[in-house]
């Protein structure tokens, strides 16, 4: 049944002595149906699913992504010049802490994503220092640091395209498809030239980008084609802070917020979908 939470947003919950049996990508509309009902859409939190946590200082939540069965977070310490970081690994099935890295120069570490070619974890070192050009190489199985690279394009998120062996970087309010050396094959814009971007993600085919407005009621994701047709700029509810990155998981979607540097399962969904 439906009810609400303390700040009167509603969600799902179980009656006493009910749990749930099987939990699957298919309990959740599909992005695809819902975008093309013609209703009026918005993200949803559905279910907090990890704290990530804090260790040496780095204590705000930035960059994320998956491999398909770890996910992968960024903690930061803000106070270091450049900014230092550390990379948390979640097992995905038990949302269960399953190793840590050491410290490491990886700047804001933005946005994280996994080159599944080349086995490394690829992070936007996003710093004006270097023109918002760094990428960080991180081993995803022991979370050592690899190496700092400059690259040709600019980003402050980034994605890898696994069909096609090709990354996306996104900068404010653009997007800039690259060949696997990182240089730009073609850049499209943003339909939404508002608020601040985030870690973004790409399925291939839509583009999952949250934008973040402090103070705001609720924040915005916005959602477009990789061939550059913009589809909305969703609301998002029941936000616990900044939205820093999102990854699509089958229908749903992972989400890590910096206020209570939480991980948090969302779904689009109709608006008022309750009502």
């Amino acid at each position: 049944f439906v009810t609400k939470d303390e700040s009167g947003n509603p969600q799902i919950k179980l009656e006493d002595g009910f749990e749930y049996f099987e939990k699957t990508e298919n309990g959740y509309i599909s992005p695809e149906e819902v975008m093309a009902s013609g209703r009026e859409m918005a993200f949803y939190s559905i279910e907090k699913l990890a704290d990530v946590p804090t260790y040496n200082g780095c204590d705000v939540l930035q960059g994320g992504g998956s491999d398909g069965k770890y996910a992968y977070y960024a903690m930061i310490n803000k106070s270091t010049t450049p900014e230092t970081g550390m990379i948390y690994k979640f097992d995905k099935e038990t949302w269960e802490l399953v190793a840590k890295s050491k410290p490491m120069p990886s700047g804001h570490t933005n946005d994280i994503t996994y080159d599944s070619k080349n086995h490394r974890l690829v992070i936007s070192f996003c710093s004006a220092s270097d023109n918002y050009k760094g990428l960080v190489f991180v081993n995803p199985d022991t979370l050592e640091f690899i190496e700092y690279v400059t690259c040709p394009t600019s980003n402050r998120g980034v994605c890898y395209l696994p069909e096609t062996n090709q990354y996306l970087f996104a900068t404010s309010y653009t997007f800039h498809l690259t060949d696997e050396n990182f240089n730009t094959i073609k850049s499209t814009t943003d339909g939404y030239k508002e608020l601040t971007t985030q870690g973004f993600y790409c399925d291939g085919k839509y583009i999952f980008d949250p934008r973040w407005k402090s103070g705001a009621r609720y924040q915005t994701i916005t959602i477009n084609t990789l061939d550059g047709k913009f589809i909305a700029a969703v609301p998002f509810y029941n936000v616990d802070g900044e939205p820093e990155n999102i990854y699509r998981d089958g229908n749903s979607f992972i989400m890590g917020c910096n206020k209570s540097d939480a991980v948090f399962r969302i779904a689009l969904l109709y608006k008022k979908w309750w009502e």
